[in-house]
C-alpha cells in the first residue's frame, strides 16, 4: 500500500524547508497534491532534523502528526536506551519484544543490540507506518506485529509468536545476519559509563539466542487526559502482566514518566511474585503455580528484581525515568551474572553520569548542614554547588554529599557548599560572593551595583517573581541569586557567579 502518492511526495521534497503555515493557508494553489499529509511529513522532517537526525538523513520516512513527533523520544535518549539495553547487568541479549511500539523511534534504536527483534501496536496504521520505516531504515530483523499487549492471553501466546516471525527452513533468519550501526554519536562522558558497565566476563555475553528482553513504555495519561502517578494506573498495566511476562522474559526494561515516583515504582515491581517452576528444555512453567498466579514465590523471592534505576536528563530537563528489572528464573537458564550485580542508580545528564548503589539511593540519611558565613564572606573562597535535574529526581542528596565532600545549605535546600573546586560534580558550580539576610540595610549592601541578575528560590516562601520585584532587579546578568533557608531556619540570598 502507497503511504504517499507520487505528487505528495515531491511536493514534500520540494517544500520541506518552506514555512509549514504559509503551505496551509495556500493549499488551494497545489492541485492534486495532499497538502495535509505534505504539512504534516514536512513538519515531521523539520523537527526530526533537531530530535532524530539519522532519520531525517533517511529518505522515505513517514512521520506521524506534530504532537507526535514532540513526544517521542529523541535521538539521544533513544540511543542511550539502546546503549542500557545492550550492556547493563549481563550484556547483549538475543530476542527483542516491544510490547508499546508507537511511533518506532525506540525500537529502531534497541532493535540494533539484537539478532532478532518485534515491534508489538495495537493501532493498525501505526503498524503500517512501522514497516514502512524500518524497512527504510534497513532493519532485516525486525517484524510488525498488530495486538494489543494489554492482553494478558496474548502475553502467554508470544513465545510462539516470536517463533513463527522468524521461523526459516534453514533454521535461520534474516535477523541473524545483523544490522549496521550508523548513528552511534554519543556524548563521551554518557559512552564511558556505558564501557564500564559493558566490562563483563565473555562468559557472561555469551548470550543464548532465545532469551528474550521486553521493552515497555506504558501510556501515563487515561482518557480525559490525566496525567498517572503510579505504575499501576498506566496502561498497560506493567504489574498485571508481570506473571505471564515471568515465563520467557529474562530482562524487563520500563520506561517511564520521570513524574512518577521511582521509589513506589522499585518497590511495585519488586513486591510482584509468582510461583514458577521453569521447564529448561521448552521456557515454559510446569503445573505447579497459584490457582491465580498471583502472591509470593516459595522461597520468597519476586518474579522480577529490579537491576537498576536510570534517571536521563537532557540539558538539565528530566526527559525519562528507566527502570531495568531481571528475572531470576531466566537468568539460571543462560546463566547467572559473574561481576557486580548490585542493583544500581544512575543519574545522567549529557555527559555527566552519577552512580551509587541503589539501596543507598532508597535510604533517606541526613545530610551535614553548613554554618555559611554572612556578608562577602572576607578572603575565604566558597562554592555553591546546584546538582542537575537527574540528580534531583533521583533525591539521593546523603550520597552525593558523601561522594564529594560537601555540605548542604539546609535541610531542603539540596543546595550544597565547599571551599574546594570539585571537578566532575554532576550539576552547576558558583563562587559565593555574598550571603544577606532579608535585613534591607544588609541587602542593599550586598547587592550594591547589581542590576540584573538570575534568581532561584529553594525552599522558600517568597516566589522568583516577587522577590524579584522586592529585589529590584530584572532578570539575567552574570549574577546568580539562589534564596533559600539554612540549617538555622533563617532566610538569606546567596549571592554568586559562575565559577571558572
Amino acid at each position: 500500500m502507497e503511504l504517499i502518492d507520487d505528487n505528495t511526495r515531491k511536493f514534500i521534497l520540494d517544500h520541506r524547508n518552506d514555512d509549514v503555515r504559509r503551505l496551509a493557508l495556500a493549499a488551494d494553489k497545489y492541485s492534486g497534491v495532499d497538502v495535509r499529509m505534505a504539512v504534516d511529513q514536512i513538519q515531521g522532517w523539520q523537527t526530526a532534523r533537531r530530535k532524530l537526525p539519522s532519520w531525517a538523513a533517511t529518505d522515505g520516512i513517514v512521520y506521524p502528526p506534530h504532537l507526535n513527533m514532540e513526544q517521542c523520544s529523541s535521538e539521544t535518549t533513544a540511543t542511550y536506551k539502546r546503549m542500557v539495553a545492550a550492556d547493563d547487568g549481563n550484556g547483549p541479549h538475543g530476542i527483542l519484544v516491544d510490547l508499546t511500539g508507537g511511533f518506532g523511534v525506540d525500537f529502531s534504536f534497541l532493535s540494533r543490540a539484537f539478532r532478532r527483534a518485534v515491534y508489538v501496536e495495537r493501532n493498525e496504521s501505526l503498524c503500517t507506518i512501522a514497516r514502512h520505516n524500518f524497512r527504510m531504515l534497513g532493519m532485516d530483523n525486525a517484524a510488525v506485529v498488530n495486538a494489543d499487549s494489554s492482553d494478558v492471553a496474548f502475553i502467554e501466546g508470544l513465545p510462539g509468536i516470536i517463533e513463527e516471525q522468524f521461523h526459516s527452513a534453514d533454521g535461520k533468519s534474516s535477523a541473524e545476519k545483523g544490522t549496521e550501526d550508523t548513528n552511534d554519536e554519543v556524548d563521551s562522558g554518557v559512552q564511558n559509563h556505558i564501557e564500564r558497565l559493558a566490562k563483563v566476563p565473555e562468559s557472561a555475553t555469551a548470550k543464548a539466542d532465545n532469551e528474550v528482553t521486553v521493552f515497555l513504555d506504558p501510556a501515563r495519561r487515561d482518557s480525559y487526559g490525566r496525567k498517572m502517578v503510579s505504575i499501576r494506573d498506566c496502561e498497560p498495566d506493567v504489574l498485571a502482566l508481570l506473571p505471564a511476562l515471568s515465563r520467557f522474559t529474562s530482562t524487563l526494561i520500563l520506561k517511564l514518566s520521570p513524574m512518577l515516583d521511582w521509589h513506589e515504582a522499585v518497590r511495585e515491581i519488586n513486591a510482584v511474585g509468582c510461583v514458577v517452576a521453569v521447564d529448561k528444555a521448552n521456557m515454559v512453567p510446569e503445573d505447579d503455580a497459584n490457582a491465580d498466579g498471583v502472591g509470593p514465590t516459595k522461597d520468597g523471592k519476586s518474579l522480577f528484581t529490579v537491576s537498576s534505576v536510570h534517571i536521563v536528563a537532557v540539558r538539565n530537563e528530566c526527559k525519562e525515568l528507566l527502570i531495568v528489572a531481571k528475572n531470576d528464573r531466566q537468568k539460571t537458564l543462560y546463566g547467572g551474572c559473574e561481576h557486580d550485580c548490585e542493583p544500581k542508580m544512575y543519574c545522567v545528564d549529557d555527559g555527566n553520569v552519577f552512580s551509587c548503589s541503589l539501596k543507598e539511593a532508597m535510604e533517606h540519611s541526613a545530610v551535614a548542614l553548613a554554618t555559611l558565613p554572612k556578608g562577602d564572606g572576607g578572603d575565604v573562597t566558597t562554592y555553591l554547588y546546584v546538582p542537575n535535574s537527574a540528580v534531583m529526581k533521583a533525591g539521593c542528596f546523603h550520597v552525593l554529599a558523601s561522594h564529594y565532600a560537601v555540605d548542604g545549605v539546609g535541610p531542603n535546600s539540596h543546595l550544597f557548599v565547599s571551599g574546594r573546586m570539585i571537578d566532575g560534580f554532576p550539576g552547576r558550580v558558583f563562587r559565593i560572593i555574598a550571603v544577606s539576610s532579608m535585613n534591607k540595610r544588609e541587602l542593599k549592601r550586598s547587592l550594591a551595583g547589581v542590576k540584573h541578575a538570575n534568581i532561584a528560590t529553594r525552599n522558600f516562601p517568597m516566589s522568583v517573581e516577587v522577590l524579584r520585584k522586592r529585589l529590584k532587579v530584572t532578570d539575567g546578568g552574570d549574577v546568580y541569586i539562589f534564596a533559600t533557608t539554612v540549617a538555622d531556619g533563617s532566610h538569606v540570598l546567596i549571592i554568586t557567579k559562575k565559577a571558572t
